[in-house]
């Protein structure tokens, strides 16, 4: 009896366990990856698109030639990072951008 209720009780800890890092999966520092989002590392077919300010923005190219190097987490909002290196200064983005 005491070796099923140890077997039971190792099944529950598999199953809890593999809810809560199921859960976690996808997850930044910032917030949650969308779902149907690219991975943090882009390819070709899928562009790296993060959220600035509300808005998204395809850094696929820019990711090579930003001063501050490829910090871009694809798919996440990246607003409190860039708040922290750039303030609010949002003109830096409709320069790079055109919006």
């Amino acid at each position: 009896m005491k070796h099923s209720i140890g077997i039971v009780m190792g099944i529950v800890l598999l199953i809890l366990a593999f809810v809560f890092f199921g859960q976690n999966q996808g997850r930044s520092e910032v917030g949650r990856r969308p779902q149907n989002a690219p991975n943090r590392q882009a390819s070709p077919e899928q562009p790296c698109l993060v959220t600035l300010f509300g808005t998204d923005y395809d850094v696929s190219e820019f990711r090579n030639r930003h001063e501050g190097g490829d910090i871009f987490e694809c798919g996440t909002d990246m607003t409190e990072q860039f708040r922290n290196e750039h303030g609010d200064d949002t003109e830096r983005i409709f320069e790079e951008f055109g919006r």
